[in-house]
């Protein structure tokens, strides 16, 4: 379960500017599925995002300096079916933030 400080810790972000609220639904619906490693098909169907957002909003995530998003391991996507890599939110990196 990911812990409260966690959660309100991106709020933060969101409020100050550094992520926009695309950006702040992906992370908020990874932490609210455990911050388990989804894919971007499975994160649009997770939030209702279109495909071509969630894909530019998570390579924003992941571009950022720390990145708020990082890559998990191969794996194979429950829609597409395809080999992908995962993404989930990196946690280890919230008091760089501030």
């Amino acid at each position: 379960m990911v812990r409260a400080e966690s959660i309100n810790a991106y709020r933060q972000l969101k409020n100050n500017g550094t992520i926009n609220q695309q950006e702040f639904d992906i992370v908020d619906y990874l932490l609210r599925t455990g911050n388990k490693a989804l894919t971007r098909r499975e994160i649009e169907a997770g939030t209702g995002i279109r495909g071509g957002s969630v894909a530019g909003r998570v390579n924003s995530l992941l571009a950022k300096d720390p990145p708020v998003l990082v890559e998990a391991l191969n794996r194979i996507c429950q829609i597409s079916g395809m080999t992908v890599k995962p993404i989930y939110v990196n946690l280890d990196s919230q008091g760089e933030m501030f």
